[in-house]
C-alpha cells in the first residue's frame, strides 16, 4: 500500500495548486486509479507508476510504500 508520506505529499502538491489528474496521466496512470490508490481502495504494492509519481513529489522509491502492519502501528 502507499505510505502516509506519499499520500501527504500528494495532498500538499494539490494544495499548492497541482492537479493530481495531470500528475496521474503524466506517469501513465488514470486519475481514478490514483484516487483509488490514495484512498486505500486499490493496492499499489511496488507499482512503477507510484514510484514515478513519488519521484515527482520528491520521494525516494522506498518512501512511497509501507506494509499494512506498519500502517496499522502508525
Amino acid at each position: 500500500m502507499v505510505s502516509e508520506r506519499f499520500t501527504l505529499a500528494a495532498l500538499q502538491y494539490r494544495a499548492r495548486g497541482g492537479r493530481l489528474y495531470r500528475l496521474a496521466y503524466a506517469h501513465g496512470m488514470t486519475p481514478s486509479a490514483l484516487s483509488a490508490t490514495l484512498s486505500g481502495a486499490r493496492r499499489a504494492d511496488d507499482d512503477e507508476h507510484i514510484v514515478k509519481i513519488g519521484a515527482t513529489l520528491g520521494l525516494k522509491p522506498e518512501e512511497c510504500f509501507e506494509d499494512e502492519d506498519s500502517a496499522v502501528a502508525s
